[in-house]
């Protein structure tokens, strides 16, 4: 039996946070002074395939990374490939 991925891969949200800090130009320092959490703790977001950050953290990472929480989390990729796969009736 084939196992379907779940619509947010944990992982996923660590590679998005540090894409998203890499293409502002952004230190981990710097992420983490506007996040209000611990550097320790976006090393391990980042880093660890198993982080899996609550909505709290999840929306302070957003704010210091000016983007969403949805976007992050693989909320509009998601989307988009599940409107992509469905066909209209005629």
């Amino acid at each position: 039996m084939t196992k379907h991925p779940t619509t947010t891969v944990a992982g996923d949200i660590g590679r998005r946070v540090a894409m998203r800090r890499e293409e502002l130009g952004l230190s981990p320092e710097d992420v983490v002074a506007h996040a209000g959490i611990d550097l320790g703790y976006l090393r391990y977001v980042e880093q660890d395939c198993t982080a899996a950050p609550g909505v709290a953290t999840l929306r302070g990472l957003a704010m210091a990374l000016d983007t969403s929480a949805s976007a992050l989390s693989g909320g509009k990729a998601d989307h988009c490939r599940r409107a992509v796969g469905k066909r209209r009736a005629p």
